[in-house]
């Protein structure tokens, strides 16, 4: 028995090297924005260097260095959910409350610390301690997985594969440390905490391998909660409203209106309105408007060729020469001057 004890801590302790090479090379790599997915990372270290303490030293569950990692594995599933929320969604506000489940953890461990040698005989503290610490990560990470089920069109879901079953295998790990609690049970404790060093090897090769990953997930996402945003509007009103303003009020012509202004006029968010042009027009907001600019030109340059190129671009609606002939070259693939040329050419 001794021999498979060893080799089940030393599973844990590999698996803790692996979670701390990842988070510092992750903070030498991204710097800030990457100290959330660091800490939770290294956090997930700091749970298997625990494991290893007490499987490898027989270290007892009731003393102090057992359960000084208590406020940090509290804090895990929070800081996952964070990470995500803050990296992938479009939430608002900083949402920094959920970590306040490792002040919970912090009064378990000290109330638990605090009963001195009197701490074996409350074993159900002890109890209340690991299956709060399960059950948290594990409700945060439901609440991932259900995120990233939303997030993603049916159609484009496969190429998450990868990390959803990463996901729904802790989840399952997590489970098994929760049935694992009960007496007669404690066999799937061991089996949960053995899997989550391959849970960390297997994400850490998972990114190396997948480094865009979460990049295109996040524009997923924001795609599919920006129709979501517009499902429920009648389009096809919006779109002839739309095209009346521009063809009779002619806004465009005016150097400062943008996306704001747009919106308030559809009464729209600017984000349904982006999206709307986007899926509908197939353009963002700064092309469609000056499309409507070019074209206004393309009539004046025929009709005014008296008119200096400067005069036309600015009275269509363009700040700057530089802007007018760029985005003149990108609708027409020609100047200004050469289209001009070429009318003046043409007629005589």
């Amino acid at each position: 028995m001794e021999p498979i004890r060893t080799l089940a801590a030393s599973w844990l302790f590999a698996g803790a090297v692996v979670a701390f090479i990842w988070a510092a090379t992750g903070l030498l790599k991204n710097g800030r924005k990457a100290v959330l997915s660091a800490y939770f990372v290294a956090a997930c270290g700091v749970w298997l260097i625990s494991g290893y303490c007490r499987l490898g030293t027989n270290l007892s569950p009731y003393d102090f260095f057992s359960l000084l990692p208590v406020p940090v594995i509290y804090s895990i599933g929070p800081a996952i959910y964070l990470w995500v929320r803050d990296n992938l969604t479009t939430a608002e506000g900083s949402g920094y409350y959920h970590l306040a489940w490792s002040v919970v953890g912090a009064g378990l461990a000290l109330s638990l610390f605090l009963r001195g040698p009197n701490a074996a005989e409350s074993p159900e503290l002890l109890w209340i301690i690991y299956f709060g610490a399960k059950s948290i990560t594990m409700g945060y990470l439901l609440a991932i997985l259900s995120r990233m089920f939303w997030l993603t069109d049916v159609e484009v879901r496969d190429r998450y594969t990868g990390l959803i079953l990463l996901c729904s295998v802790a989840l399952l790990a997590l489970f098994a440390g929760l049935i694992g609690s009960i007496p007669g049970w404690q066999i799937l404790r061991l089996v949960s905490a053995l899997t989550l060093p391959g849970i960390v090897i297997g994400g850490f090769l998972f990114g190396l391998i997948h480094p865009d990953l979460i990049h295109s997930l996040k524009e997923d996402y924001q795609i599919r909660y920006a129709r979501s945003r517009i499902s429920h509007l009648d389009l096809d009103s919006i779109e002839t409203r739309l095209d009346r303003l521009m063809d009779e009020e002619r806004p465009y012509l005016d150097e400062d209106f943008n996306l704001a202004a747009l919106s308030a006029e559809l009464d729209m968010t600017p984000h349904q309105v982006s999206e709307m042009l986007n899926s509908r027009l197939g353009c963002s907001f700064p092309d469609f408007v000056n499309g409507y600019r070019i074209r206004a030109a393309l009539q004046m340059l025929r009709e005014e060729r008296d008119r200096s190129i400067l005069s036309i671009g600015l009275a269509v609606g363009f700040n700057s020469r530089s802007s007018f002939h760029r985005s003149f070259k990108k609708h027409t693939g020609k100047t200004p001057r050469s289209y001009r040329e070429e009318i003046m050419t043409g007629s005589s």
